[in-house]
Formats: C-alpha cells, structure tokens, sequence
C-alpha cells in the first residue's frame, strides 16, 4: 500500500506499509521495515533523510528533508522543518518556517507563516502564527505569537503573549518576562520591560524598559 512517483522515490523501503513519496529523491533512504510507516513526502528532497522515522507529513521542496528517526511532524512549504533530524511533534507551515529547528527533543511548536520561527535552533513549545511571526526566536519557549512581525526581536525570552501586528515588536529581554500585548502595535516598543499587560491599539506604545 505505498506509492512512489519520482528518481529513486521511496527507494530503499522494503517491507513497511502506507507511505506516500512524490518528487526527486522523496522518502529515498526510508526503511521502517515492518508494519505502517505513514509517512507522506511530496516535492524535490522532500523527507530524503527519513529512515525509520513514521507519520510524518512533508510537502515541498526540501520539506524535512534532515529528518531521519524523528516522528510526528508537519511540514509544509520550501525548506520547511529543513534541520529537525530525530524529534517531532513539531508543525511547520510556510517558506522556511520553523526552518534550522533541532531541538534535541520533541519540542511541540507550531509555526504558520512565511519565516516563521526561521530562527528556532532548541526552543520549545512555541506557538507563532503570521508572516515573521517569532522568526528571530532561537532557544526561547512557550511564547505565543499571532500576527505579522509580533514578537520578532525577541531571541531567548519566554512566556510572552504578542496577538495583534507588531505586537512586542521589539522586545528581547531572554529572560521569562511574562509580557502580554493584544492589539495592533501593542507594546511595540518595548525593549526589556517585563511583566507589562498592554491592550488595545497603539496601547503602550511607548513603553520601552517599563515594567
């Protein structure tokens, strides 16, 4: 029950079931072996380091294509989840979102939007959502980001809230800050403030190291 379209598509498998590999090298090194790999690989590359890693879903050109043990992934778009190698739980989705990620662990972040999460090299449990979402995070986790450009200066910091365009724009304390802003521009501006909540349009947008 596995299809392969494509040069050397699906290539070494030999004996697991459910896999899907379309394009150029797609899937091309996976062995699982036995049972239901349920993996899906379509574009150029896509998931071509994948050896016994299963379910996972990878759509475009070089789409999870470090991956090999890791499970459970989405990647959806060029270069997306492009460094991941043996974890998962991750969803990426958008031109090299959540692109040099290795967590080293099962990290649990979902990025939707283009670079989104571009930057992520261990974070964790972050969720970003919108063009440049969080795309300058590197080990920061368990930020919530939703909007264009909300929290895209921030590199290691934690525990933020950014709902709204520019939202904490320019924050980077990396440290836990525990910073809330919803709305357009919402605390933009601040820098190194921390424990601030700002809502509404505009609001706090001219607090800088305010706390």
């Amino acid at each position: 029950y596995n299809s392969a379209f494509g040069y050397n598509a699906l290539g070494a498998e030999t004996g697991a079931s459910r896999s899907t590999a379309i394009g150029y090298y797609a899937l091309a090194v996976q062995n699982v072996g036995s049972g239901e790999a349920n993996n899906v690989a379509i574009g150029h590359a896509a998931g071509m380091s994948i050896t016994s890693g299963t379910t996972n879903t990878l759509i475009g050109n070089l789409a999870g294509d470090a991956l090999t043990t890791g499970a459970s992934n989405v990647a959806v778009g060029y270069q997306a989840l492009s460094s991941e190698d043996a974890h998962g739980t991750n969803v990426a989705i958008g031109h090299n979102s959540l692109a040099t990620l290795d967590a080293g662990a099962d990290a649990y972040n979902v990025a939707v939007g283009y670079h989104s999460g571009m930057g992520m090299s261990s974070g964790t449990n972050n969720t970003l959502i919108g063009g440049l979402a969080g795309d300058a995070l590197t080990t920061g986790g368990d930020n919530v980001a939703l909007g264009r450009s909300a929290l895209s200066t921030e590199i290691q910091g934690s525990r933020n809230v950014a709902i709204g365009f520019e939202a904490l724009k320019d924050l980077n304390t990396d440290s836990a800050s525990y910073n809330i802003a919803v709305g357009y521009q919402a605390g933009a501006n601040v820098t190194t403030g921390v424990e601030n909540v700002i809502m509404g349009g505009l609001a706090g947008d001219a607090v800088t190291t305010g706390s």
